[in-house]
């Protein structure tokens, strides 16, 4: 690799990790159905990793925008299967201006519950004589099914219960490792990391890790837990209460994202897939329900704490599992990026026998470029016609506008009529995914040059004093139309024969199995 390309190459594998949503929820209206919108806030950044930005690239401020490119929406309570449904992920692009660089964002978007205050303060005390929330999941189980005589265990029980409940989470959710054929870091928490000022500091947890000291132990601004965290309540809830606080449970959409100067689409989502199973086992096992504290504490929880609201009442077990994920995260940015065409970098982000390890390669500068996301996508949505005049606008420097409801659909369609220009290179403005919160961001459309962008199908509904110019060719994903420009056009014209009926006649034969794993004979 020439001393040109090392420096053009950026060392980081992961840029940044962020986490994007509302500081509050706004309240929510009573009655509203499911057909009227939800209230929409302008996201903002929640948590961010490392808290510092990088000499030669600062975290843009901006990127909060492109995460939820709609607003951040919130909605009523909401089941649990539903709420897995709409988790969703999509890929955009951060290019500067000055510089010409392109880096990658890829985002997972979720409903998170966002728990209201009680108005009743009467419904925190359920009494001792009903049922626990929580009882029936073994030793973690505080409050049983009992009577008053089990609702008051005693301290030193529960505290036991804590440790059991801990330790099977962590055993699970705490297997994090990066191995290379060049290179082997420890992505894991070590053990003194997990050092709690909690009575439960001397039950080791078994992870596969190497020893840190003490001192280097992430902090990030964490405030230490009360005197009455560890401890605590005495009663369980009674099902009065669980029911009244499971109805002020409203969902607001909450979003993980990586920041990245390198392609590996896949893969980065599969660790944003994993980190958010951790932050919610995490969040499930150290909830009062499996401790056996008070109800209390249910608003002092693993994401409130990540989310940029911790309390001097935050349980200790929270601060801890914040540290266990915060250890996680840091790590994992701390992995290099692999050297193109000679190594690769595999990071086991759990336990072997759970999970694979990712793998990370880059080929070689004088091959084709790293594409990591379908390049059949626009041939599968718009079909072989709609697609070649598609691509035939792009090539005569056509201005080109795509949208649909779905993010990643959008901006993968983008980048893959880039991509089939190659060996030639567009030379004009490409934005796979243009946010309709974006402040002017409909200004971009005015712009005197060729372009390629993609934007919500809200995008122009919401732009209401906004005029589309009449030079602009509309693709709409969803309905696979393409509308002319209003203020006169060219017609497409054909591709040359019989070179444009053979790859047409190639493209319908090879469409059925597109996205299939079986092999093209």
């Amino acid at each position: 690799m020439s001393d040109q390309q090392r420096a053009s190459l950026c060392p980081r594998l992961v840029d940044y990790m962020a986490i994007v949503g509302a500081h509050t929820t706004p309240p929510m209206p009573k009655g509203m159905q499911g057909s009227k919108a939800p209230p929409v806030q302008v996201p903002d950044l929640l948590r961010r990793y490392p808290p510092s930005d990088h000499a030669d690239f600062p975290l843009p401020l901006d990127m909060v925008y492109f995460c939820q490119p709609e607003g951040c929406t919130s909605v009523g309570p909401r089941r649990t299967g539903s709420a897995i449904r709409d988790m969703t992920s999509f890929v955009f692009a951060l290019t500067d201006k000055d510089s010409g660089k392109t880096r990658y964002g890829i985002c997972v978007n979720f409903y998170r519950p966002i728990e209201r205050p009680c108005s009743g303060a009467g419904a925190e005390r359920g009494g001792a004589a009903g049922n626990g929330a929580g009882g029936g999941h073994g030793a973690g189980a505080g409050g049983g099914a009992g009577g008053g005589g089990r609702g008051r265990r005693s301290s030193a029980f529960r505290r036991e219960s804590w440790r059991k409940s801990m330790e099977r989470s962590s055993d699970s959710a705490y297997g994090l490792l990066t191995t290379s054929s060049d290179y082997r870091s420890n992505v894991a928490p070590s053990d003194s990391d997990r050092e709690l000022t909690s009575r439960r500091d001397s039950d080791q947890l078994r992870l596969h890790s190497h020893h840190h000291p003490a001192s280097s132990v992430p902090k990030l601004g964490l405030m230490a837990p009360s005197a009455d965290s560890e401890s605590g309540g005495s009663h369980s809830p009674s099902p009065r209460a669980s029911r009244k606080r499971t109805k002020l449970r409203n969902q607001s959409l909450t979003s993980l994202c990586i920041i990245s100067h390198h392609p590996f689409f896949t893969t980065f989502r599969e660790c944003l897939f994993i980190l958010k199973k951790l932050i919610d086992a995490c969040n499930e096992s150290s909830s009062p329900k499996r401790v056996g504290a008070s109800q209390k504490l249910n608003r002092d929880n693993v994401w409130t704490v990540l989310t940029g609201h911790v309390s001097e009442a935050t349980p200790s077990i929270v601060l801890h599992d914040v540290r266990e994920i915060e250890t996680w995260i840091l790590r994992l940015l701390s992995t290099p990026v692999p050297v193109p065409g000679s190594t690769r970098v595999e990071v086991e982000v759990l336990s072997p026998t759970v999970h694979e390890p990712l793998l990370f390669a880059l080929p070689d500068h004088t091959r084709f470029s790293l594409v990591d996301f379908p390049l059949h996508l626009p041939l599968e949505l718009l079909g072989v016609e709609t697609c070649l005049k598609v691509w035939t606008l792009i090539m005569l420097e056509n201005k080109v506008l795509f949208q649909s409801r779905d993010y990643n659909a959008l901006s993968m369609s983008v980048m893959a009529f880039v991509t089939m220009l190659y060996p030639l290179e567009y030379m004009f403005p490409v934005i796979p995914l243009l946010p309709t919160c974006l402040s002017c961001a409909e200004q971009l459309l005015l712009a005197p040059t060729p372009f390629v962008i993609g934007v919500p199908a809200s995008f122009l509904i919401y732009k209401k004093n906004f005029r589309l110019p009449d030079d602009i060719w509309v693709v709409d994903l969803d309905s696979t139309k393409l509308t002319p420009p209003t203020g006169g056009y060219d017609e497409i014209p054909p591709l040359p024969e019989p070179e444009g009926t053979i790859l047409k006649n190639h493209l319908k034969q090879v469409s059925p199995y597109m996205g299939s794993p079986n092999r093209l004979d």
